[in-house]
C-alpha cells in the first residue's frame, strides 16, 4: 500500500478476525487534519462494503478543513 500522505497502510492480518490491521498514517503537524486522518484506522475492522462511508467522512473533514483556511 502507498505511504501517502492520508493513505492507510495495511501492516499485517488479525488472526482471529481476519481483518486487516491498518497502521494509522504519519502526523501532519495540523491537528484537525490528524484527527480526520486518524478515523482511517477504522477501516481495518469494518467489511469492505462498509469502508466508503469512512472515506466519504474523511474526504469531508479535509474538504471542510481546506474551507475553513479560505475563510
Amino acid at each position: 500500500m502507498s505511504e501517502a500522505l492520508g493513505t492507510e497502510r495495511v501492516v499485517g492480518e488479525d488472526a482471529a478476525t481476519g481483518s486487516g490491521v491498518v497502521e494509522p498514517p504519519p502526523p501532519t503537524g495540523d491537528p484537525h487534519v490528524d484527527a480526520v486522518l486518524a478515523t482511517l484506522s477504522r477501516v481495518g475492522d469494518l467489511p469492505t462494503e462498509a469502508h466508503g462511508p469512512v472515506y466519504e467522512d474523511v474526504h469531508r473533514g479535509l474538504r471542510d478543513t481546506l474551507a475553513d483556511l479560505d475563510r
